[in-house]
């Protein structure tokens, strides 16, 4: 797919929780299909004191617009949060490998931190294939965020708090096996830390349930050159050994029965 070096305006740039901004901009690629599960490298335009562009997931895109949550980890994620309506953002994308979404398969949604924002656009793409109010779940270390972003795809949403009962305290991967014992879903989609992504990974092997994991990796480039995010998957050629990765050119996006976590 071409890639895109543009400059999209900001339509508004909100806080909507201590360290989470959400920004919206005028879609700068409105030809492009962008894919759930691809990313944006971006930074402010003209005026950024940072070298390099921030991977920045789609939370939701259409003709005119995408949507971006940020989470606000340092300097150059802060600068983002800074923003205002009318500046620009320098984007290049859209970036990576989506989901490889299935209509067909009934799916099972699982989203943790700021791992939930690309899950928006997948229940979108779900939506528009015929699947109504996919199940999901949704963890946070703190108060849950962006739930209205979600309640215009689905209303069938558990969401729990490491920290905090609301409603729900505990790991989001505790509700994940009580939901996939049912042998009610065919698909499992997930997108958050790697603790949960490796449980996740687990139940659904040991379930022969199939998951598609979006891997969250430093990056750098965002284009596969400087090799920064690669990760290990299962070898095509030597089921004993493993091949090195780009998680963002080959990924983000993999099947759990690629993905290899620890060695």
């Amino acid at each position: 797919m071409k890639k895109y070096v543009k400059d999209a305006w900001i339509l508004s740039c909100d806080m909507i929780e201590t360290d989470i901004c959400k920004i919206v901009v005028q879609n700068p690629c409105p030809e492009v299909d962008i894919k759930a599960g691809q990313f944006f490298s971006i930074k402010p335009k003209n005026r950024s004191s940072k070298l390099l562009r921030r991977p920045i997931s789609v939370c939701e895109a259409n003709a005119a617009t995408i949507t971006f949550l940020v989470k606000i980890l340092g300097e150059g994620t802060e600068e983002l949060a800074n923003l205002i309506k009318g500046e620009m953002l320098d984007v290049m994308g859209p970036l990576g490998n989506g989901f490889d979404v299935q209509t067909d398969k009934k799916a099972l949604v699982i989203g943790g931190g700021i791992g939930t924002a690309p899950l928006v656009q997948l229940l979108a793409d779900l939506e528009a294939g015929g699947q109504d109010n996919v199940r999901t779940l949704l963890g946070y270390k703190e108060r849950p965020y962006g739930l209205d972003l979600f309640g215009k795809h689905t209303n069938n949403i558990l969401t729990a708090s490491e920290n905090i009962a609301m409603p729900y305290k505990g790991y989001v991967t505790e509700f994940m096996l009580e939901a996939l014992k049912t042998n009610a879903y065919e698909m499992v989609y997930a997108c958050g830390p790697e603790p949960m992504l490796e449980c996740i990974q687990h139940v659904c092997n040991e379930l022969k349930v199939p998951v598609q994991l979006s891997i969250e990796e430093r990056m750098a480039c965002g284009i596969g050159a400087c090799l920064v995010c690669t990760c290990k998957v299962h070898s095509e050629n030597d089921p004993e050994g493993f091949d090195n990765v780009r998680c963002c050119k080959e990924g983000p996006v993999f099947y759990g029965n690629e993905v290899i976590f620890h060695d």
